[in-house]
């Protein structure tokens, strides 16, 4: 027994070497200690905190939310994977199968123990209706509807209207038939959905009217305003609060009415037999005419806010002083506060609605203190005498004007805008002032006092149609005219002291004129019109001819497009010669006369007379 103990301990101690061997022979150097300086990631266990939605059927997307769910995990329902549409850290979206039942949702983290989720996801079967009763009834009727698989979710109509539930179970269902409800099929919607509806129409005897909307929300007497809804009967009754309104048309959507004189805002009502009743959610604004009763302060300058007390002031109505618009700040029932801008002058104040106005009690004028403008001067230059018109603002009844600093005589006022003044004697050339009690204005530019322009002479003294004809002498302008006894000539450059100007077609000799800022100037000298050259002459043979006979034209120079003329008869012609002579044949019924050719628009006569014997 000894010996095998001993023998066992050996062999032992053999096989114990044997392992050690091979271990020192090929021993591998030690791992390194990871690098700390990298970190370390902990990976901790999914956690789920909810999910939505609580139910649905096959198809329905849930977000599962929660913490390190994990970029591999998997979602099982029903001891299945679900397919993951989307997913992140703290979200993973899922989709529950077709055929599935209400479970738990266990999340599985590569590591981590199964998670499965607190609450369960109920799995709704596709609702039954079987029938409901009563077949029919009025508003307010409860109805009750049985079938199958009923949930919270779900959403009972009429027709195209919502009934809202009194008690809900997942066979039986009381609701109640809302008002404006029309007869229609009982439907029932989840998530958005029709999911059943009833094969019979539940019988609505006379729906209560509704009242979706009305255009136009406010106006005065005397407006007509559409009313837009539903269920209205041929014998309903409109009111404006309780004042019954004339209807003008009606349908089975719309009523129009027209609103009277002396109501009030208010809803409208539309009411029928049968207790029917329905009123607008909003209620109409009756637009009263406004009535300013006073305004402050009385004056002010540009920028002075004015607080207008009156009633029935209302948004789109306009302040004016005279023509000018005031900038509105603040409006109500029964004040507006507006505004004066720059540029608007005194006057009488008033509230503009429409194309109406409602004016202040009594004068009620507001007077603008403000600096004049002025924004333009016409003409810009002239003699003594002339009258020149100054535009801009705040020109009032008692402005005076004055030129390089002497006053001149006021013509024509037309405050605020514009005043009219008279260029005094002896004066000179600069601006003009616009002196008010409110302050004073100068013109941009000079007004220049000019002397009304002379004519010395002329050349040359003779000229036919065309000629031009230089002017010499003091003060010439722009606008000036010049005359050849009644006739203007185009004048065609001027300058201080010198002009030309053109003979036109048609002219006559006579003197030559000028007129400058209303007066006349002419040097007594007369101009004389000559007639331009000829630009041929002819001759004819023979002096003497019988009626048939051919009479020869000579031409010089040669000329051909020329038309031959007898008795201011045009005859037929035949050219020979390059133009130089032009047969014609004298008419049968001809008598002696004399022959003219026509070249250019110009006619040329014969110096003698061609005698016709018979």
């Amino acid at each position: 027994m000894f010996t095998r103990r001993l023998t066992g301990s050996a062999l032992v101690a053999l096989l114990i070497l044997c392992a050690l061997a091979p271990l020192d022979a090929h021993a591998k150097p030690p791992r390194k200690a990871p690098d700390q300086s990298r970190g370390w990631r902990v990976r901790k266990a999914p956690v789920i905190s909810g999910f939505s939605p609580r139910m649905g059927g096959g198809g329905t997307r849930v977000t599962i939310n929660g913490q390190h769910l994990g970029q591999t995990s998997v979602i099982k329902f029903n001891g299945k994977v679900l397919r993951v549409t989307k997913r992140s850290p703290t979200s993973i979206t899922v989709v529950i199968p077709r055929g599935a039942a209400t479970d738990e949702f266990v999340i599985r983290k590569p590591g981590f123990a199964e998670v499965t989720s607190s609450a369960r996801f109920e799995v709704l079967k596709k609702p039954s209706l079987r029938g409901f009763s009563p077949a029919g009834g009025d508003a307010g009727v409860t109805i009750t509807i049985e079938g199958d698989n009923f949930v919270s979710i779900d959403k009972f109509f009429i027709g195209k209207r919502e009934m809202r539930v009194k008690r809900l179970e997942p066979r039986r269902v009381r609701a109640v038939v809302p008002a404006g409800a029309s007869s229609g099929r009982i439907r029932i919607v989840r998530s958005g959905r029709q999911v059943a509806a009833s094969r019979k129409f539940f019988s609505v005897a006379l729906a209560q009217p509704s009242i979706d909307s009305f255009s136009p929300e406010r106006g005065s007497a005397g407006t007509v305003v559409r009313i837009s809804g539903s269920n209205f009967d041929p014998r309903d009754r409109v009111m404006l609060g309780r004042r019954p309104l004339r209807v003008m048309s009606r349908g089975a959507d719309f009523l129009q009415v027209k609103i009277p004189r002396g109501v009030r805002s208010g809803s409208f009502v539309v009411a029928g037999r049968g207790g029917r009743r329905g009123s607008s959610s909003r209620s109409f604004v009756v637009i009263q005419p406004p009535k300013v009763r006073g305004f402050e302060p009385k004056a002010g300058p540009a920028g002075t806010q004015i607080t207008i007390r009156g009633v029935g002031f209302t948004q789109g109505d306009e302040v004016y002083i005279g023509d000018g618009q005031l900038t509105i700040r603040t409006l109500s029932d029964t004040q507006i506060v507006a505004q004066l801008p720059a540029g608007v002058a005194g006057g009488r104040l008033y509230v503009k609605r429409g194309t109406r106005k409602y004016f202040a009690p009594g004068r009620g004028t507001f007077r603008a203190v403000a600096a004049p403008t002025i924004t333009g001067i016409s003409p810009g230059a002239g003699p003594v005498g002339a009258k020149v018109t100054i535009r801009g603002s705040f020109i009032g009844r008692k402005a005076r004007v004055f030129l390089a600093g002497k006053p001149t005589r006021v013509v024509r006022r037309k405050p605020p805008h514009e005043i009219v003044i008279k260029i005094p004697a002896g004066g000179r050339s600069g601006r003009l002032t616009v002196v008010t009690s409110g302050g004073s204005a100068q013109s941009a530019a000079n007004f220049r006092v000019q002397s009304p322009a002379v004519l010395r002479s002329f050349f040359p003294l003779s000229g036919s149609p065309g000629t031009k004809v230089k002017l010499e002498g003091e003060s010439f302008h722009e606008g000036m005219r010049v005359y050849l006894g009644k006739t203007p000539l185009p004048v065609v450059s001027v300058t201080n002291g010198r002009a030309v100007v053109r003979i036109p077609p048609g002219a006559r000799s006579g003197r030559v004129r000028l007129e400058s800022w209303g007066k006349k100037s002419s040097p007594r000298l007369v101009f004389k019109v000559t007639e331009p050259p000829p630009e041929l002459s002819f001759r004819f043979a023979p002096l003497k001819v019988k009626r048939g006979d051919e009479v020869t034209i000579f031409v010089r120079p040669a000329r051909q497009g020329v038309t031959i003329f007898f008795n201011d008869r045009p005859l037929p012609s035949r050219t020979f010669g390059g133009g130089q002579r032009h047969v014609v044949t004298i008419p049968a019924d001809a008598r002696s006369g004399y022959l003219e050719v026509s070249y250019r628009g110009r006619q040329y006569r014969a110096k003698k007379k061609l005698r016709v014997r018979r």
